[in-house]
């Protein structure tokens, strides 16, 4: 499955153009430019609640560069959502599928959250959203922390279902 996902992306002229686009921009590591559009999956027909930016087991573990957990995200890479779920689950687009496009990562900060470039083995593209308190140290993110960022996300970004 690996290699066929592989191949997705590298068919991908929309992943491959935002990967050299932004190869000056992105180090790992790295906080997210100000004006970098990114985008979240959701597979439960779009909305994000706060229950939906809990940190799992996986969320926690450190990634390029990025030491604190965060949720994951990606450089928004294409306006498609068949293209979207193509690329980054190798799959083709399900009813319940959507991509909430936040028009860029300056608007994280005033969810107190900061975009980082984590790219992983399989995503160049990768971005880790990390909350303010948890760089400060804090061990989990709060509850009020994860509505924030649910809210900003219902307002503000651009909803793309089948």
């Amino acid at each position: 499955m690996r290699d066929r996902r592989y191949n997705a992306r590298a068919e991908s002229v929309q992943y491959r153009d935002t990967c050299v686009l932004l190869q000056a921009e992105l180090k790992p590591g790295m906080e997210v430019p100000e004006g970098i559009s990114l985008f979240i999956v959701s597979n439960v027909g779009g909305t994000v609640g706060h229950n939906f930016f809990q940190l799992r087991e996986a969320d926690r573990m450190p990634l390029a560069g990025v030491e604190t957990g965060g949720k994951s995200s990606h450089v928004a890479f294409t306006d498609d959502i068949r293209e979207g779920i193509r690329v980054l689950f190798d799959r083709a687009v399900q009813d319940s599928d959507a991509l909430l496009v936040l028009p860029n990562a300056k608007l994280l900060r005033s969810a107190g959250y900061r975009a980082f470039h984590a790219p992983t083995g399989s995503f160049d593209l990768h971005l880790r959203l990390v909350a303010e308190e948890m760089l400060e140290g804090a061990e989990d993110v709060s509850e009020t922390s994860r509505r924030r960022l649910a809210r900003l996300f219902k307002s503000n970004a651009k909803r793309l279902r089948p």
